[in-house]
């Protein structure tokens, strides 16, 4: 649906970073609809990101599990370096909702809600893995720093667990501070960590629906 700057692009636009503000992006909700590869894809060097929500509908005119689907079903791809994101909500993707493949990125402020309309547990892994992370950090990058990170779950068809909220390389470069993961309402399932197997496990209906996680350094 957006794409900023040509795949494989590496110009470096540091002395003039390009700047996307209040960005919109839907599949389907409204009207029958689909994508093809992912909503918005960030090719360029050096950008900034403020303001974004990022949104599958999993509920509303031709929503469904398998009716809107995606081919490749990401949200917010980043793929160049030095990418810094303020203020993103992506939602309801039915892969990696956010994937940062670039180098030396830097994430404020992000909110992300699971897929209310998984049909079983199934139809939601990472190969043997339980869930898919909100966040998914891939094993190329070395640097990569975010702040205020928020991965709620509201699973309303089936008691599905995710593994981690977000994952990222286990190296000191890669770096989280104040994490929040909420097993939203009376709705089923559960994260069980909010990055990387670290941390405790927020799930429905119980005194830990919901868990503040301070700090991870990468190791």
């Amino acid at each position: 649906l957006f794409q900023a700057g040509e795949e494989g692009c590496d110009a470096d636009h540091s002395a003039n970073p390009p700047f996307i503000f209040d960005l919109f992006l839907r599949s389907a909700g409204a009207v029958d609809g689909k994508t093809t590869y992912s909503a918005g894809v960030f090719n360029s060097n050096d950008l900034i990101l403020d303001h974004c929500w990022i949104w599958r509908g999993d509920h509303g005119t031709g929503a469904g599990w398998d009716t809107d689907s995606s081919k490749l079903k990401y949200g917010l791809v980043i793929n160049g370096d030095n990418n810094i994101t303020y203020g993103q909500m992506v939602e309801h993707w039915q892969k990696y909702n956010t994937v940062w493949n670039g180098n030396n990125g830097r994430q404020y402020f992000y909110q992300h809600e699971f897929n209310y309309d998984v049909p079983n547990q199934e139809s939601f892994m990472e190969g043997t893995t339980l869930g898919m992370p909100a966040i998914k950090v891939t094993d190329g990058v070395t640097n990569w720093e975010g702040w205020g990170l928020g991965v709620y779950s509201y699973f309303r068809r089936a008691p599905i667990t995710v593994t981690n909220g977000i994952e990222v390389p286990r190296v000191p470069g890669c770096k989280a501070h104040c994490i929040v993961t909420f097993s939203l309402g009376s709705c089923q399932g559960e994260i069980l960590h909010p990055i990387n197997d670290t941390g405790a496990t927020a799930k429905w209906n119980s005194a830990t629906h919901m868990v503040r996680f301070g700090e991870y350094v990468g190791h």
